[in-house]
Parts: C-alpha cells; sequence; structure tokens
C-alpha cells in the first residue's frame, strides 16, 4: 500500500511539473512571437519609413511602402489613397500588384475611382479613421464594395485597409487584397496600423516638402529677388509661401511654417490694425504703408511697414493674400533716438539756464553763512543752525553739478571717495518721496574702502536702481539697500576684464513684480523699457552699466517672476590708500593784502564777497558794471593787482573784459567766475590767459586757494 501511495504521489508531481513546463513553453512561445513580430513590425517601419525619405515624391514613397507591406505580408495587392485638393474624394495615389502580368488589370481597379467620404472600403476608412476588414470579397453588395466586379475578375477575395493619421486628419488610406477567402487577422492589422502610425508625419512632411516645391515654382521668381520680407497666405491664413527675406528677418524657415497659422508672431497690442489688415484683403481690398509690430522666432519686437493686397485663383475668386512686410526698425530706432537726443538737448538747455540762476542764488547764501559762522560762538544752537544752512547750501550745489552731469555739460571728476557716504544722502533725497507702503532697511557698512569714481555718477548709480525698485512695487513692498566690502576671486568674475582683490559691493533689493528671462537679457539694452511710456526712456539701466564698467566693475541683476529683483554693483576697492589723510584733511583758509578789483552785476553778490575777501585780508574795489570797472582799470592799471570778474553780463561779458585788461596788461593775473557757461571752462580760461577759474556758488575756502594760487604762480 505504501508503495502504491507513493507511485501515485510521483505521478501527481509529474502531471504537476509537465503542467507547469506546458505553461512555461506556451509563455515562452508567445514571447518568441512577440519579439518576432516587433522585429517584424521594426524592420517594415525602418524600410518604409527610408524608402519614403529617399523617394522624390509622395507617389513614389507610397508604392514603396505598398510593396514592402505586400511582401512581407504575402498579400498580392496594395493601394494607397489620398484626399484630392479639394479634400472631398479620395484619388489613387499609388498601388503595387505581385504578379506583374496582372498589371494592366491593377491599374483598371485602381485608377479609374474615387471614393467620397464614407463610400466604398477606402471611404468608409477615412470616415471612420478606424481600420476595416472584408473576409469575402465576393458577397459583398456594389454599395458596399464598388469594384466587386472587376475584384472578382482579378480573383481577389479578401480585402483590408488603414488609414494614416497625424494630427487628428486623414492623411491617406491604405488597402490590400488577397487571391483567397481570409478571417480577420488581427495581428496583420495591427502590424499595419503599426507601420501607418509611423508614417503619418513622414508622409506629412512628404506632401508639405511637395506642396513646398510647387509653391517655390509659383513665386520664387517674383518674390525672391524682394528685399522686404513676404509671406503669403491661403484664404484659411496658412501659411503658403515665405522668400528668402522673411527667414532672415523674422527667422522661420517654410518648411516648419508652411500650412499653418501665423498668429503667435503677432503682438498682443498690434491685433487691431492686423484684423482691420485681414479684414481689408478679405474682402477684396489691397492696403500698404500700415506700420506695426512683429515678434521674431526669437521672441523680439521689430517694428514694420506692412502693405497686402489679395490674389486670385484663374475662375477669379479669390485664393489667398500676398503681404509684404518691411522691416523699419532701424528707422524706428533713428527716430528714438533722435527724439531722445532733442529731449537732452532740451534738458541740456534747460539745466544750464537754471545751473546758472541757480548758482547765483545759492552763492550769496553759501557765502553769506560762512561769514556769519566766523562771527558766532561755536557752542551754540545759532551756529548748529548756520551749519546746517550752510551744508544744505553745499547739497544745492552738488544737485546742480548732477543736473549738468546729466545732461552730459559736465565733466566727471574722479578721486578716492567713499560709497557709504553717497548711498546714505540718496536715501535720505528718496525716503521722502517714496509712499508709506514701501518698508526700507538699509544695511550700510561703514568699513569699506575708497573707489576712485565720481561722486555724482555714483550718486547717479545709486538713485537709478532705488528708483527702478520703487517702480517695480507700485503695490508696496521692502527696499533693501545693503553696502559692504567683499573679496572677489578669479572664480567669481563674470567678466574677464575684472581682478579679483576687494570690491565695494552695492546690493539693491526689492520685493516687487520680478521679471522673465527675455526681459533679463536685455536689461542694460539702450532704451530697452518694460515702463510705461511716461514713467522711463530705458536710459537708466543702460547709463548704469555704463559707469560701473567704466570703473573697471561689474553689475549683476538676479530676478524671478513675483519674487522680486536684486542688483549687486561691484566697485573696485583702491589697492593703495597712500595720501587718503592728504584728501580728507582740512587745510586753513589763506589769506593776503593785496589790492583786488571785484566786478559782478549782482549787488548781492558782489556785497558777500566784497565781505569775504576784506575778511581775508584784501583790499577790495567793487563795480557792478563791467564797462564801468574796464574804465576804473584804464584810468590806473598799476592800482590792482588781480581781477576777480562774473562771467555773464550785460553789454561786456567777463570773458571780453578780460581780453580788453590783458590788451591793456599782458599777464595780468584775472579769476574768472561763472554760474554756468558753455563758452567759458578751465581749459578755455587758461588758453585766453586768464590765470583762474571758479565756480559759483562761491565757496570762501576755494577762493582764497584760488587767490593764492594765482598770485604765486605770477
Amino acid at each position: 500500500m505504501e508503495i502504491k501511495s507513493t507511485y501515485k504521489e510521483l505521478e501527481q508531481r509529474v502531471r504537476e511539473r509537465t503542467a507547469e513546463l506546458a505553461k512555461a513553453n506556451d509563455i515562452l512561445r508567445r514571447e518568441i512571437e512577440e519579439r518576432q513580430r516587433a522585429e517584424e513590425e521594426l524592420k517594415l517601419i525602418q524600410s518604409s519609413t527610408l524608402a519614403i525619405s529617399k523617394a522624390d515624391d509622395l507617389s513614389s514613397a507610397l508604392g514603396v511602402v505598398l510593396e514592402n507591406v505586400c511582401e512581407t505580408t504575402g498579400w498580392q495587392v496594395g493601394e494607397a489613397w489620398i484626399p484630392g485638393d479639394d479634400k472631398d474624394v479620395l484619388i489613387h495615389a499609388a498601388s503595387w500588384c505581385s504578379c506583374r502580368k496582372d498589371r494592366g488589370k491593377c491599374r483598371r481597379f485602381h485608377e479609374e475611382f474615387t471614393f467620397p467620404l464614407g463610400v466604398g472600403l477606402p471611404g468608409r476608412i477615412w470616415a471612420s479613421k478606424q481600420p476595416e476588414w472584408i473576409p469575402d470579397v465576393s458577397i459583398q453588395s456594389a454599395d458596399v464594395f464598388l469594384r466587386v466586379e472587376i475584384a472578382l475578375q482579378m480573383g481577389l477575395k479578401a480585402g483590408f485597409g488603414v488609414p494614416i493619421v497625424e494630427a487628428d486628419e486623414v492623411q491617406a488610406v491604405l488597402t490590400f487584397f488577397l487571391s483567397e477567402f481570409h478571417g480577420k487577422n488581427t495581428r496583420l492589422v495591427e502590424l499595419v496600423s503599426a507601420v501607418a502610425a509611423q508614417l503619418g508625419p513622414v508622409i506629412q512632411r512628404k506632401q508639405a516638402e511637395e506642396a513646398l516645391r510647387e509653391s517655390e515654382k509659383r513665386y520664387r521668381t517674383v518674390l525672391d529677388a524682394n528685399p522686404d520680407p513676404v509671406v503669403v497666405y491661403d484664404t484659411e491664413g496658412k501659411v503658403v509661401y515665405f522668400n528668402p527675406a522673411f527667414t532672415r528677418v523674422f527667422g522661420w524657415s517654410l518648411e516648419e511654417r508652411y500650412g499653418k497659422e501665423m498668429d503667435d508672431f503677432v503682438p498682443e497690442e498690434s491685433w487691431p490694425k492686423t484684423k482691420m489688415m485681414i479684414n481689408k484683403v478679405v474682402s477684396g481690398e489691397s492696403f500698404s504703408g500700415i506700420e506695426n509690430r512683429r515678434y521674431t522666432r526669437e521672441g523680439n519686437v521689430i517694428h514694420v511697414s506692412i502693405s497686402g493686397a489679395p490674389y486670385w485663383g484663374r475662375d477669379g475668386n479669390p485664393v489667398g493674400s500676398v503681404i509684404n512686410l518691411r522691416d523699419i526698425s532701424g528707422q524706428k530706432k533713428m527716430e528714438t533716438q533722435l527724439q531722445q537726443a532733442q529731449k537732452m538737448e532740451a534738458i541740456g538747455t534747460l539745466a544750464g539756464g537754471i545751473a546758472h540762476d541757480f548758482n547765483n542764488i545759492l552763492t550769496p547764501i553759501i557765502g553769506c553763512t560762512e561769514l556769519s559762522l566766523d562771527d558766532v560762538p561755536r557752542e551754540t544752537v545759532l551756529y548748529e543752525n548756520l551749519q546746517q544752512i550752510l551744508q544744505a547750501g553745499i547739497r544745492a550745489k552738488d544737485l546742480v553739478q548732477q543736473i549738468l552731469t546729466f545732461s552730459r555739460q559736465a565733466d566727471q571728476e574722479l578721486k578716492p571717495l567713499r560709497v557709504q557716504t553717497i548711498v546714505k544722502e540718496v536715501l535720505k533725497l528718496t525716503r521722502s518721496t517714496l509712499p508709506s507702503t514701501i518698508e526700507i532697511n538699509q544695511y550700510i557698512s561703514n568699513k569699506c574702502g575708497l573707489v576712485t569714481a565720481d561722486s555724482t555718477k555714483v550718486h547717479q548709480i545709486a538713485m537709478n536702481l532705488i528708483t527702478n525698485a520703487y517702480h517695480a512695487m507700485d503695490e508696496g513692498g521692502k527696499l533693501n539697500v545693503t553696502l559692504k566690502e567683499v573679496e572677489l576671486g578669479a572664480d567669481d568674475m563674470k567678466d574677464s576684464s575684472m581682478t579679483p582683490g576687494p570690491y565695494v559691493c552695492l546690493t539693491v533689493a526689492d520685493t516687487g513684480i520680478g521679471m522673465e528671462q527675455p526681459v533679463l537679457d536685455r536689461i542694460f539694452d539702450p532704451y530697452f523699457t518694460t515702463k510705461e511710456k511716461d514713467k522711463g526712456t530705458g536710459l537708466g539701466l543702460a547709463v548704469v552699466h555704463g559707469i560701473v564698467k567704466s570703473y573697471g566693475g561689474d553689475i549683476w541683476v538676479y530676478s524671478e517672476p513675483g519674487e522680486g529683483t536684486t542688483f549687486h554693483v561691484y566697485l573696485p576697492v583702491i589697492r593703495s590708500r597712500v595720501g587718503t589723510e592728504e584728501i580728507e584733511a582740512v587745510t586753513p583758509v589763506q589769506k593776503g593784502t593785496e589790492r583786488i578789483l571785484l566786478v559782478d552785476d549782482e549787488k548781492p553778490i558782489v556785497r558777500m564777497e566784497t565781505q569775504m575777501l576784506e575778511g581775508l585780508g584784501y583790499h577790495v574795489t567793487t563795480r557792478t558794471s563791467s564797462i564801468e570797472a574796464l574804465e576804473v582799470f584804464m584810468a590806473n592799471p598799476d592800482k590792482f593787482d588781480l581781477v576777480i570778474t562774473d562771467t555773464t553780463m550785460p553789454n561786456m561779458t567777463g570773458v571780453q573784459l578780460s581780453q580788453k585788461l590783458l590788451e591793456i596788461k599782458p599777464d595780468f593775473p584775472i579769476i574768472i567766475c561763472t554760474g554756468f557757461s558753455e563758452k567759458i571752462d578751465d581749459e578755455k580760461a587758461k588758453a585766453m590767459g586768464i590765470s583762474g577759474y571758479v565756480t559759483k556758488p562761491v565757496v570762501k575756502s576755494e577762493l582764497a586757494k584760488t587767490i593764492r594760487v594765482v598770485f604765486d604762480d605770477k
């Protein structure tokens, strides 16, 4: 019994093992079949794709595909159908037959037929976009299979077809026939469908290539030589043709845009004019010289002058439009530059007038304050108040200089300076102008080293960056201004012209709207601005960039939309600080006893400067008329050791007076003062033989120093 039981147990195990092996073999067989199927499918796709790419035209390409499928599957006849020009019927594009003696019948089987949507095997596949299988052609009615009689004459029994679909549109329909009855073969349908799915883009490209060749023949001779960009649209607004100038200016090639709309190269604000132009050509009208803007492929905006007209088919109906887009960006840029130059010229003229009058007003204010300080005890409230008036006057003097610098009527003076002092001054000036919705945080280190720069230019850098930050926060936010000294190594440099070492880093950060990368790429371009028309010229950051680069520094910017913007300005610190003490040292006011003829048509200035000069020990004779001054000098030239004259005076200017005096007594020492004049500066004064040059408002220490320098030189 035990042996019998053991035998049955072994027998059961053998059966189970046999079943497992059979199951494994079945899985292995299916895997092999699937692998063979995949390899067969891949081989068929590769050979068909390669054949299409090498074929001269679409018909030849489809013929090669049909041959490959038939030879791979064993089916005898293959056909290809494509939508006609009007897309209302399928027309014969290519065919292949395995039997050479039946080629004549094959041609009659294909070429004499067209199939409307939903009619016949090709038409039904076109309509459904799905494969269809006919196991037995002979039992089909003529309504279902239009060519049943010819098929029977050719001995064709079974048939099936698959669509070639791309972008949800049927590009072609492939049908195949066999000389024996054949039930539906799902694997075969899937194989040919897989091939068709891969051929859609290739066939679409081949169709585009054929259409391109046809359009090139039609338009190239006339339009290729046009230096202006030209685009031809069909009645649906889809691209039919670009000329070479269009590709050169806008960047798109015809191959990538053929049969597609060009809405994406029209900026949003340009649509109203664009729709007006579209309506004109649709209604059969022409137009010319309409200025508008268009995007390039890279996203840049260019100004164009657009002309267009409809073009007509042989039947007299419109078939599209021809649009000429003349690039007028250069012209627009020149117009903008001219307008800006005129604006700057007007600002310069205004600045000169303001500088002259304002400096004349400041001269007695600063001068009388200095004189009063000499007569007031230091430890008094009055003395402190007078000091505040003097400092305000000096700041006003610097402000006039900034206006002149901005209008490019004053040269910058490079000297060692401390940036922290200027940044603090800018923050004081801007704090009162910013709305209360903006929180200002400043972190200014007093340990920053000296930089070689012009104070007005550094002021301009800080003011521009802070103003930009304010404009980016219309709804409020935080403005953080940081100044510190940092050490930059070679790996930190973004500009190869910079040298490793210590730099003063000014950081201005806001929590505003931020910027996208295309804006960041152009942020330092002259005249580029994202601000509204009345809020910016596009020059501010371009000027800042130019100033920083001229000082051997660099400016970095980081920004994300909605995350704010941060600017970092790096200015090189002076390595050797020799001479710093001399720069900052206060020298005592120099005095003298010489005889001075003082000439100015402003009585308050004459009164103040007389008091100032007499306080320095000089003997002063005054005149408020240049004519009277000349008469006094002519009467007794040896009575005077020096003449100090204003520049702008009625009847005879200070320059003319100086020339007259030098004719009477060559090499006579003369100091000329000016609130502002385009006709005279330090160099021009020296060239005329004038010994000294002083700008208003006159500060006692500067005037005293200039007088002693003139006398020492003589």
